[in-house]
């Protein structure tokens, strides 16, 4: 027969790990839903199209596709339109496990891209509830 104190412990420890998985998916819902009303605004406001801002030099290679256009001075929301540039190519990856993880996350046509905080804001909710899913797997599997 279990004693009680160790029936305390494990309702005290699955209490634990479900406040603390809801917390988590909770932050990553709210982040994700954040990040997608951004960009919904940015481009309601664009006329269904994200803005683009990027350097002159950067201008003459781009090529856009139907949802996105180059920012210009008539652009509504511009903080909120693709500014935030990640160049990967100028930090070294050579653990192939970390560039796999990098490009599901990051990289979605290659390792030089261009991105808004909308997008930024959604990939950290979403990186904030998988980690709050696989921590709350790995606490049941260590505890119970």
């Amino acid at each position: 027969m279990p004693r009680l104190s160790d029936i305390i412990k494990k309702i005290f420890t699955a209490s634990v790990i479900q406040e603390f998985f809801f917390r988590g998916i909770i932050i990553g819902i709210i982040l994700c839903t954040l990040g997608i009303i951004m960009n919904v605004a940015v481009m309601f406001v664009n006329d269904g199209k994200m803005p683009v801002v990027v350097d002159f030099e950067s201008q003459a290679t781009l090529e856009f596709d139907d949802q996105h256009c180059l920012a210009n001075d008539n652009t509504g929301l511009p903080f909120l339109s693709d500014w935030i540039t990640i160049d990967l190519t100028k930090h070294k990856i050579n653990n192939p496990v970390g560039k796999k993880i990098l490009s599901f996350i990051y990289l979605p046509n290659g390792e030089k891209f261009i991105t808004s905080p909308g997008d930024v804001i959604m990939r950290l909710g979403i990186i904030i509830g998988l980690s709050s899913l696989l921590m709350t797997m790995l606490l049941l599997f260590l505890l119970i």
